[in-house]
């Protein structure tokens, strides 16, 4: 019997596929990040992306925010491996201890204003 909780495979990504993280306390921060490059058979190196917010979707409490793709030559890339949950075929990974980033839907986010924020 199988009792990890996790299974670790970069099958189901791709080079330019988008994860985003949700973070913060008293007020929402978005992150999103790039896949740059496949490792082995279970990681990836990706990218910090910029944020770009969308005004027509934004209030003065909250901006949706999709990733600013031109941002990707910015930053330094970092290794992570691609864990799904037992059962699961969404793939995650682990940007620290305490938050892990989801693949992007493809729809905006909403994140605290930061004129708004705490």
């Amino acid at each position: 019997m199988n009792t990890h909780k996790y299974k670790y495979s970069n099958d189901n990504i791709k080079v330019g596929d988008i994860f985003y993280r949700s973070w913060g306390y008293e007020q929402t921060n978005i992150d999103y990040y790039i896949v740059t490059k496949k490792i082995g058979k279970s990681s990836a190196k990706f990218k910090w992306l910029e944020n770009k917010k969308v005004d027509e979707k934004s209030t003065p409490y909250h901006d949706a925010v999709v990733p600013y793709i031109a941002s990707v030559n910015t930053g330094k890339e970092f290794l992570c491996r691609i864990k799904y949950y037992k059962d699961s075929n969404d793939p995650s990974i682990n940007i620290n201890s305490y938050s892990n980033a989801y693949l992007w839907d493809g729809k905006e986010k909403m994140q605290t204003n930061p004129y708004y924020g705490h």
